[in-house]
């Protein structure tokens, strides 16, 4: 995929069919297995069904598409910037930002977590307006997190 292809990649809200779920969970997986090598892969394994059952299907996401495959996906859950992952295979080609400027459409605001060792995602998150708020621990892997909070 060449950048001049960015325009053929299209953001649809997701369906909601089994298939698609399936397809961001893995997406999910996959990604998060690379960008947050410091937590156990055992970890986002172990969290695959809930992803599958409860947090993607409870959210407003909206899903890249290139060639009519998934290849990305953001989920929102009111304000609240749940998740933006993208397959490992397309990333640094700006699908990511496509689907952040399309949750700002949609909000006037946003607020996210991100693992502070996730060195990649804070700087995506900062260059596109995005200010750190806070630290915290997650009490899922102990890990130091930070708040960004984006005003539109």
């Amino acid at each position: 995929m060449t950048l001049q292809s960015i325009k053929n990649v299209v953001l649809t809200e997701l369906n909601g069919d089994v298939e698609e779920i399936r397809r961001v969970v893995d997406i999910w997986y996959l990604a998060s297995i690379k960008c947050h090598h410091f937590v156990s892969e055992s970890f986002w394994h172990s969290c695959k069904e809930d992803m599958m059952n409860i947090y993607i299907p409870g959210a407003e996401t909206v899903v890249a598409k290139y060639n009519d495959e998934i290849v990305g996906f953001i989920s929102l859950v009111d304000n609240i910037l749940a998740s933006i992952f993208v397959h490992p295979d397309f990333q640094g080609k700006g699908i990511g930002k496509k689907l952040l400027f399309d949750a700002f459409g949609k909000r006037s605001d946003l607020v996210l977590n991100v693992y502070s060792k996730n060195k990649l995602a804070r700087d995506f998150y900062k260059m596109n307006g995005f200010v750190e708020e806070k630290e915290g621990v997650d009490e899922h892997t102990g890990e130091l997190e930070i708040t960004m909070k984006w005003n539109g």
